[in-house]
């Protein structure tokens, strides 16, 4: 079980398996008990199945769990831990075909507002498989959500509150908005001076430090490793080096191209999402109203919980042409394409749409769905032919 640091690993893998002992390899005197525990049939005797946590603390654990699970067929155990790479490797190489994998990320908007069920855009993908099915969908809804002022006054509240904290799990035991800033801050601190060192061997710290808040600074935006580069003093290799960082402690994940058709010019580049909403603000000292790359970001981290933890069969992408037309973010299973533009204002126009006419010409492929992602309140059925326009806050809600 894997994620970035306070995403609830912990939490959930005592919860879900209370019968088993608690190893916390963040406590060095366990560490150095547990190196000298490390014969099989001692380890089977004193832990037949255990939750271990942070085992990336202690990487030569992996070879004695292969070896008790491989000879015991009653041993369990629940590694968490917050190092994709180091996990992953070690898991690769020692438990291959013996070990299932977890991702935990923050909250999604759905979550933090303690709603149960799947948010709408699960439904979405699940029933609606042709254009004409999309558009039954979204009319019926069209329909049911004109006289329901009351329940979106309802849904806003919410949605203010998550575009400005984000989803990390701790902010549900405060209200008070300096406290939570404080804590992000010391998150983010904490990354820097432990994470960080685990992971990697950074010379400088504060490059990387600068590193991190220029990359904050370009979020929702196309990659460019040599203008970081040349901006930082440092080699195209290193920012390269330091986005790996980012990305196997959970912090941005990079949206690849879509690419499905190499006779069309397309850029390579991928996009950058920053995972938290609350972390970013953080990190760009920027607490004001909503930007356009910030919703993007939003909307973008909200696909990403949405594929990794309900959908994981479907793909995220974005596209660009090397003419200047972009797709912010594409959603491909199969035969299906749903193409999603993101628009910060609270008033779609059809003018909105214009990227997204003709788009079977670009990826080669038939589109199911076509949808402008936008900061209001009204769903709205052909906004332009075949384009329907719904709130963010209604997609990634109920």
């Amino acid at each position: 079980m894997t994620g970035a640091r306070q995403v609830g690993k912990t939490t959930q893998a005592i919860n879900n398996f209370k019968d088993l002992a608690y190893l916390n390899l963040d406590d060095p005197l366990l560490r150095e008990s547990i190196s000298n525990d490390i014969g099989l049939e001692l380890w089977h005797r004193k832990y037949p199945s255990a939750i271990v946590d942070e085992v990336q603390k202690l990487p030569i654990i992996f070879d004695t769990i292969k070896g008790v699970v491989d000879k015991y067929s009653d041993s369990k155990y629940i590694l968490t831990g917050s190092s994709q790479l180091i996990i992953d490797r070690k898991i690769s190489e020692s438990l291959a075909g013996r070990a299932g994998y977890l991702e935990l990320y923050p909250f999604s908007f759905q979550e933090i507002s303690l709603r149960t069920g799947k948010p709408e855009i699960v439904h979405i993908l699940n029933q609606c498989s042709t254009p004409e099915l999309v558009y039954q969908y979204i009319k019926e809804y069209e329909i049911k959500h004109k006289s329901s002022s009351e329940e979106w006054t309802i849904v806003q509240e919410d949605w203010e509150k998550f575009s400005y904290w984000g989803g990390m799990p701790r902010q549900i035991l405060t209200d008070d908005y300096e406290i939570w800033k404080e804590w992000l801050t010391n998150f983010i601190r904490t990354y820097l001076e432990r994470d960080l060192r685990e992971i990697a061997h950074v010379n400088n710290l504060d490059i990387f430090t600068r590193f991190q808040r220029l990359l904050a600074n370009r979020t929702a935006q196309l990659l460019n490793y040599s203008s970081l580069a040349r901006e930082l003093g440092i080699s195209v290799q290193t920012v390269k080096n330091y986005c790996n960082y980012l990305q196997i402690s959970y912090q941005v994940l990079l949206v690849p191209p879509f690419t499905k058709n190499p006779g069309k010019r397309l850029l390579k580049s991928p996009k950058v999402i920053f995972i938290d909403l609350g972390l970013l603000r953080v990190l760009t000292g920027y607490y004001s109203q909503l930007t356009s790359s910030l919703f993007e970001n939003l909307v973008g981290s909200e696909f990403i919980k949405v594929t990794k933890q309900l959908k994981p069969e479907w793909h995220l992408y974005h596209l660009r042409t090397l003419d200047g037309r972009e797709i912010d973010f594409l959603l491909e299973y199969e035969n299906n394409i749903f193409a999603f533009e993101c628009k910060l204002g609270r008033n779609p126009h059809p003018s909105d749409a214009r990227a997204l006419r003709n788009l079977e010409e670009v990826t080669g492929k038939k589109v199911t769905g076509k949808f402008i992602i936008y900061n209001g309140d009204r769903i709205i059925t052909d906004l332009a032919k075949g384009v329907h326009a719904v709130p963010a806050k209604w997609l990634f809600y109920y």
